[in-house]
């Protein structure tokens, strides 16, 4: 168990979930210069015991981490964590876990080893979270409540992944408008790896909708060709 940093005032903390010890490469101060305090744990348990002791922490799952089932160890994480939850990928040999973790719902990707700039590129891509909504956004039947984090289709409850959470109520806020592909990928648009991520997550978001609530699955999320998406009609 290694501590690289104590949270500090302003900073984002950072547990990083790794098999390798040398995961990060920078010192401390240069993490604190980037407003981030990074903690790094090697097993899954005592990662997720420092997410749920500070419901603010960002969670970083590296691909080396020592899992017989990486998409088990990331519903998990996801479930557990109230903030963000990043992936670490290895140029050698994690590639293969990034389509897990595109599907699962990652809040972003970070190529490891993780530096500081590597890091800071990754937080500024996360959205913006909303903090001003008086109450439950409603667009015709779908119902996207942000203080119980709830989703409801014509009364039916749908489950959402925190990050497929937030792709609806950017959707909703700012309906009948379209978002943008890149905004929905984090407000930067870096990478090609965010973009296709969206697409996985509003294909899972429209396959639950026509299961669960029975409507066809472009109904609710329409496709702006080269832009974006909204919601329909």
């Amino acid at each position: 168990m290694t501590t690289l940093a104590g949270p500090v005032r302003g900073a984002a903390r950072i547990v990083v979930l790794s098999s390798d010890p040398h995961v990060v490469r920078g010192s401390t101060a240069e993490f604190r210069h980037f407003g981030a305090s990074l903690v790094l744990r090697a097993d899954v348990v005592s990662a997720l015991t420092e997410v749920v002791r500070d419901p603010d922490t960002i969670l970083l799952v590296c691909s080396d981490v020592d899992c017989q089932d990486m998409a088990s160890v990331l519903e998990l994480a996801l479930a557990t964590s109230r903030s963000t939850v990043l992936f670490g990928v290895h140029p050698a040999g994690g590639l293969g876990a990034l389509g897990t973790a595109v599907a699962a719902g990652v809040g972003g990707i970070v190529d490891l080893p993780v530096t500081p700039e590597r890091l800071v590129t990754a937080l500024r891509d996360l959205p913006v979270p909303t903090t001003d909504l008086p109450g439950p956004v409603t667009v015709g039947g779908l119902v996207v409540d942000r203080y119980r984090h709830r989703v409801e289709l014509f009364g039916t409850p749908i489950p959402t992944t925190p990050r497929e959470f937030d792709i609806l109520l950017a959707l909703a806020t700012s309906y009948p408008g379209v978002v943008t592909l890149d905004r929905l990928a984090g407000g930067r648009g870096r990478g090609a790896g965010h973009r296709a991520s969206v697409r996985v997550m509003v294909a899972g978001l429209r396959s639950r909708f026509s299961a669960l609530a029975g409507v066809a699955r472009d109904a609710v999320i329409k496709t702006q060709r080269g832009v974006g998406y909204r919601l329909g009609p």
